[in-house]
């Protein structure tokens, strides 16, 4: 067996502290308290802080289309602007599963020096170095609208339309409030439905979780994918992978 040849070795340097904060652009606090929870749960790198920021009272409760997207960036946008000039923040993560325009509007504002991303471009990101090319990834969100607003982000953030990676976009019927105001059985049922269209029609073995709203929700694939899919399925939330990616990019 050929030995690997190792030309040197180098040990980095001490890991520079990371300030991020995450933007939930709607207005409902009880969302903003989800991520909270589930970072005390599953903690960032530990050169990382996070800070949490709630979309003012002018922004929908629940971000359910396009229209949503655009009246919440404008409402949050004034309030983000004085920490970006004040270089408050190391990067910045815009948890709303969406093509939304905050982003682009951050890192115009601070000149392109603070990474800003969307959790919906994380999810694609990490969904696409963390497998094979043969692999297909899908997304489960929320209302019917997403299935073709996400489609089309997908082409627009890639640069090509038809990708063969994709198995597509599968909805619950919920809006991302609702994910936290129905009974849990019925949520859980319907992402678990929507999760065996994608892994068992649609050759799925990525998905991801299409909704800030889904934070901690990965129980509901797993239960219902059973046993015959354990360990076989990667599950990925934008949240969660969208600091991790920005830790790596300050």
């Amino acid at each position: 067996m050929t030995s690997v040849r190792i030309l040197a070795t180098l040990k980095g340097g001490q890991q520079k502290e990371a300030k991020i904060l995450v933007v939930n652009p709607n207005s409902s606090q009880s969302m903003t308290e989800s991520l909270v929870t589930m970072f005390q749960t599953s903690p960032p790198p530990a050169h990382v802080t996070l800070s949490f920021f709630t979309g003012p009272a002018d922004c929908p409760k629940s971000i359910d289309d396009e229209e949503g997207c655009h009246a919440s960036a404008k409402a949050c946008l004034p309030l983000l602007l004085p920490s970006v000039h004040a270089q408050e923040y190391d990067a910045y993560l815009v948890a709303c599963y969406s093509e939304h325009p905050l982003p682009g509007f951050l890192r115009e504002a601070s000149q392109g020096k603070v990474p800003a991303l969307g959790i919906f471009e994380a999810s694609v990101l990490y969904s696409l170095a963390s497998s094979s090319p043969s692999d297909k990834f899908g997304i489960i969100t929320t209302g019917r609208v997403w299935e073709v607003l996400l489609t089309n982000a997908l082409g627009n953030f890639l640069g090509a339309r038809d990708s063969t990676r994709f198995a597509g976009v599968m909805t619950t019927g919920l809006t991302a409030i609702e994910l936290h105001q129905v009974p849990q059985a019925e949520v859980y049922r319907k992402i678990g439905k929507a999760a065996k269209v994608l892994v068992e029609d649609r050759g799925a073995r990525i998905i991801c979780l299409g909704c800030a709203g889904m934070v901690g929700m990965e129980e509901a694939i797993t239960q219902a994918l059973g046993q015959k899919w354990a360990n076989k399925i990667l599950i990925v939330d934008g949240v969660k992978v969208g600091v991790l990616l920005l830790s790596g990019m300050v």
